[in-house]
């Protein structure tokens, strides 16, 4: 055998990359609630960012995004719209400065929106990942309004409206 020989042997650095990644999964683990907190802020975040379109909207049509009947200016007789592609579409062809409306980051989520039956008030909601967030504790909660599209305002959806 010769004694002069330099470097690591197979087994020394099968164990440095063991304890690599043992390291890494640790990590990885303990971020992962930092991570669903900021995707839950990024949705609330999102949700003020649509208010800021209605209110828009509302100062140009007079009421909350509804579909629109073809002809009387300037925004058309109001209907309720119950799905998150009619109020994009709604705010988007309205001339009113607004070119996208977020969506959810998780695949296969979405955002709500709903109005009351004269468009004077509406509802946004979205799924939280964390049912037991401290963000709940702003969450609205209104029975009293018939929406075109009856959804649970309870955990884990926030909901926020006029």
């Amino acid at each position: 055998m010769l004694e002069n020989q330099k470097g690591f042997t197979l087994i020394e650095i099968l164990i440095v990359v063991t304890i690599i990644a043992l390291l890494a999964s640790v990590i990885l683990v303990g971020l992962q609630p930092a991570r669903t907190v900021a995707r839950d802020t990024r949705r609330l975040l999102d949700l003020n960012e649509v208010k800021k379109g209605l209110e828009l909207y509302f100062n140009k049509c007079g009421y909350y995004p509804g579909q629109p009947v073809p002809d009387p200016p300037p925004c058309g007789a109001f209907m309720q719209i119950s799905t998150w592609q009619e109020l994009t579409d709604a705010l988007v062809g309205s001339n009113i400065g607004v070119d996208a409306l977020p969506k959810d980051i998780t695949a296969g989520s979405d955002y709500f929106y709903a109005t009351d039956q004269n468009g004077r008030k509406y509802i946004l909601g979205a799924t939280l990942e964390d049912p037991n967030s401290s963000l709940f504790t702003n969450s609205v909660h209104d029975d009293k309004l018939t929406f075109a599209v009856p959804f649970s305002c309870e955990s884990p959806v926030y909901c926020t409206r006029l």
